[in-house]
């Protein structure tokens, strides 16, 4: 994908697909995205696990042996940007989370901030380091943060999955 999207403008699209459940209705909604997805070099497939439930799979560089892409697109919480330092060819952010969702965040691990996938740098105490590279800073909202700036968190989907297991 050669230029960003506009995450209000994307969000205001995909919140007027009437995907209320019932009846769902949601492939309107999942081809929408798959199209950006193959615009972005994914191969894109549907499966439809009942009727009017669509989901979908996409996986990059077109390979049905790719990992697939895993997202969901929930917000767990809304961290407040404390840093944000321009370095020689990258960007430091450092972002304060609710400490509620600490036990999700690892060093290495990964985090969405407003629906951009980034590893985490550093955690000091409540807040998380993060690096950015040229291109995620100049083909993402990122380039429009300001100190003090809300943004989106989802936190790591397979820790809640496995905090899920562990305690039943």
């Amino acid at each position: 994908m050669t230029t960003s999207l506009d995450p209000v403008a994307l969000t205001q699209t995909l919140i007027g697909f009437d995907t209320i459940n019932p009846p769902g209705n949601e492939r309107p909604c999942a081809e929408h995205l798959g199209q950006l997805l193959e615009g972005a070099g994914f191969s894109v497939s549907y499966h439809e696990f009942a009727d009017r439930r669509t989901s979908l799979v996409a996986r990059l560089g077109g390979s049905p042996d790719s990992p697939p892409l895993c997202f969901t697109g929930h917000i767990d919480t809304v961290g407040v940007i404390e840093k944000l330092l321009k370095n020689t060819d990258s960007w430091f952010i450092q972002i304060k989370i609710d400490k509620i969702y600490l036990k999700y965040i690892v060093h290495k691990g990964s985090i969405c901030i407003d629906g951009i996938s980034l590893t985490i740098n550093q955690i000091q105490g409540n807040i998380i380091d993060l690096m950015v590279i040229p291109h995620t800073y100049q083909n993402t909202i990122i380039k429009n943060y300001s100190l003090g700036g809300s943004v989106n968190i989802e936190v790591d989907y397979i820790a809640k999955h496995l905090e899920k297991l562990k305690n039943g």
